[in-house]
């Protein structure tokens, strides 16, 4: 993959972020844990195995876990793959 390739994808990821922020209605830039799952595709393990080993910041108030939009685009930016 090349790096206009990559840059063009990074480009579109943080266009789909943007539209899942308003479309979330997070707070500040925030997103509720429930709704990242599902964006991730993933389970509470994985999710709890990001948070523990700090790849997402996390915000709990009560029971309820909310995750930064920052961290969510800096995790998959530190897992670009190029091919």
């Amino acid at each position: 993959m090349t790096e206009g390739k990559i840059e063009y994808e990074l480009g579109q990821l943080n266009a789909k972020i943007s539209q899942i922020d308003m479309a979330a209605k997070t707070i500040d830039g925030w997103l509720p844990r429930n709704f990242t799952m599902k964006f991730f595709d993933l389970g509470e393990t994985s999710m709890t195995s990001m948070e523990n080993t700090g790849k997402l910041v996390v915000s709990k108030i009560g029971r309820r876990k909310f995750y930064c939009v920052k961290s969510i685009i800096a995790l998959l930016k530190n897992n670009i793959v190029s091919k």
